[in-house]
């Protein structure tokens, strides 16, 4: 039985023990990284064009376009706007200011563009937007 405690006592410490800020802020940098990189390989060799811009406007095929009314629709001029605040949202992310903030811009703004068109958006996507957002509530998610 006291092999028994103190085997759940090691367990319950591994468990237990707090993430360092290190490895937080890697996963920032590498987020960001990642999304700018992304963003910019999109707009340099115009795949963001074909994919998120409206057909009306260019585009392959028509893109789901019921959030973007404002700006008047999935147009080559707002989809490279949405596209620039999302990559300066990234780029902060990575470079560690307002990191919060930049989450939530680089979390939405991504999040918008690949909900424009179901098929250009996948795993990775996913995977990328899951840990933004978990990225803004990582202090929150921390154990004491």
């Amino acid at each position: 039985m006291k092999r028994l405690r103190a085997a759940w006592g090691r367990w319950v410490a591994f468990l237990g023990e707090r993430e360092g800020a290190e490895s937080r802020a890697l996963a920032r940098v590498i987020a960001g990284v990642t999304l700018a990189h992304h963003l910019f390989a999109m707009g340099t060799s115009g795949a963001a064009d074909a994919v998120w811009v409206d057909v009306a406007h260019g585009g392959y095929r028509a893109a789901d376009v019921e959030w973007m009314w404002l700006p008047g629709g999935a147009t080559p001029g707002a989809i490279h706007a949405l596209m620039a605040v999302t990559a300066v949202g990234a780029v902060l992310l990575a470079l560690g200011l307002f990191t919060r903030v930049a989450a939530v811009i680089a979390w939405f703004g991504f999040a918008r563009l690949c909900d424009l068109n179901w098929q250009c958006g996948g795993s990775s996507d996913e995977l990328l937007t899951n840990g933004l957002f978990l990225g803004e509530l990582a202090r929150e998610l921390a154990l004491p």
